[in-house]
């Protein structure tokens, strides 16, 4: 086992540490003292966005990661299974899931820190595999996914996948799709497709295997890091990689027909490079540039007007290497022309105007002093998933310092927000969302008779 770097974390009272296994695993390891818990988590990049270069059914992502819960070689029965997380008066029991998204398939598990090692034994055994074994539950496992596919709506009509379609579909098509696949791919996938995913993604350079835990990595743990490492099936390989996408802001609209739908749902959607839009200074001005937006919108849209219950800032990442940001709300039909008129008077004057007015300046002291004083510190389960996921990808900030980013906070602005507000709110031609019950041809009405889309159609 080899140390490849070493840093405290103050604010979460801990100190992380990036391992090298003897085979070449990553292993991202946080010591926390102050928890109970231990928390695995064992991923490999490549969810189901490669499953079209790798020329496999939509699904296969998923499928696998079920197939890889079934019984194994050593615990050959779900019983067995079962048998061994129960816990008792002098063991703790073991919560264990996993889960498929675009980007990776994942393990994880969680118990009392004095069941370490036994987390440890089940994730070996659950990653031990062996295809004739994994092949006798095809059929079992095809049964129960096409029941979980029957959770969600029909791919037609299903909003969220019509929205990543409207948004990225062009650019990054592997990410505006189900995960679990449609019926027709799901019956379609067979063990060869199977097993030309796992062998894909599960090598030593596309796997790592993130940890926290009130243990110290001690000589006698790290030890035990090894020979799981080397115990665990690992083909040959390399990391799967993935081409920078580059989103050209334009303006452009779609409305969902959704006839559940209560009130319009609309979002004005903006995208940006995850590279362009990182560093300590970028989170504090993001954080106070969302923060007056939603300010100000709330106090003019809910409690002036009374035309929303909530208008809802977004900031997430999105596909590989973008971040979607914008603003949501939901309105009634009747209100729908006054809230595209009131929402284009915020945008345009009352963000700015508020921030350089006395009440907007004692606002922005106080959402600075929020940043400073509170910083996050609650048990975050996914904490050291999330910094080994930055540091595998080389992505974003791994090592984050918060006390790096409260020396930006204190250096900001109210002229440096206004910048950047102008900058992604005056500057860039939004992708408009809406979903309702009502006629689209109503909806774009309303939207070509305001001032709005007067003002979008200058930007």
């Amino acid at each position: 086992m080899r140390l490849i770097e070493k840093w405290k974390d103050k604010y979460y009272f801990a100190t992380n540490y990036i391992f090298e296994t003897n085979n070449g695993l990553k292993v991202y390891y946080t010591f926390k003292p102050d928890i109970y818990k231990t928390y695995f988590a064992f991923s490999t990049l490549g969810g189901s966005q490669i499953e079209s270069s790798l020329n496999v059914p939509d699904g296969t992502a998923h499928f696998a990661e079920h197939l890889l819960c079934n019984p194994n070689s050593t615990l050959k029965t779900q019983d067995r299974m079962n048998d061994y997380k129960f816990g008792n008066r002098v063991k703790p029991s073991i919560y264990s899931n996993a889960a498929t998204s675009r980007k990776e398939v994942w393990f994880n598990l969680e118990s009392n820190s004095k069941g370490f090692l036994r987390m440890l034994n089940y994730l070996k055994y659950q990653l031990q595999i062996k295809f004739s074994n994994i092949n006798k539950y095809i059929e079992e496992e095809r049964g129960v996914i096409l029941a979980e596919e029957h959770r969600y709506k029909p791919i037609e009509k299903d909003s969220s996948i019509a929205y990543d379609k409207f948004m990225i579909g062009d650019i990054c098509p592997d990410f505006a799709k189900r995960n679990l696949g449609i019926p027709a791919t799901i019956n379609s996938i067979g063990s060869q497709h199977i097993e030309t995913f796992i062998r894909k993604v599960f090598n030593v350079n596309n796997c790592y295997f993130a940890i926290q835990s009130n243990l110290e990595p001690t000589k006698e743990l790290l030890k035990e890091l090894d020979n799981f490492a080397e115990s665990i099936t690992l083909f040959e390989g390399d990391k799967v990689t993935y081409e920078s996408q580059i989103y050209k802001p334009v303006f452009k609209k779609q409305h969902f027909f959704e006839d559940s739908q209560q009130g319009l749902f609309f979002s004005l959607n903006y995208v940006q490079s995850l590279k362009d839009t990182s560093g300590y200074r970028n989170n504090v001005l993001r954080y106070l540039v969302d923060g007056a937006l939603g300010y100000v919108a709330r106090e003019i849209l809910r409690e002036r007007h009374n035309y929303v219950y909530s208008a809802e800032v977004f900031n997430s990442i999105y596909c590989w290497d973008l971040r979607l940001r914008g603003i949501k709300m939901i309105v009634k039909k009747e209100n729908i022309l006054n809230s595209f008129n009131a929402l284009n008077s915020i945008l345009k004057d009352n963000v700015v105007d508020y921030l350089t007015s006395k009440k907007g300046g004692l606002w922005f002291k106080s959402h600075v002093s929020n940043y400073i004083f509170y910083p996050p510190s609650e048990v975050n389960p996914n904490y050291t998933f999330d910094w080994g996921y930055n540091h595998f990808i080389g992505m974003g900030i791994y090592n984050f310092d918060y006390a790096k980013s409260i020396d930006e906070a204190k250096k900001a602005t109210i002229s440096d927000v206004i910048v950047e507000y102008k900058k992604l709110y005056e500057s860039t031609p939004p992708a408009l969302w809406f979903q309702s019950s009502y006629k689209q041809e109503d909806i774009f009405n309303e939207l070509e008779n305001s001032e709005l889309y007067k003002s979008f159609m200058e930007i």
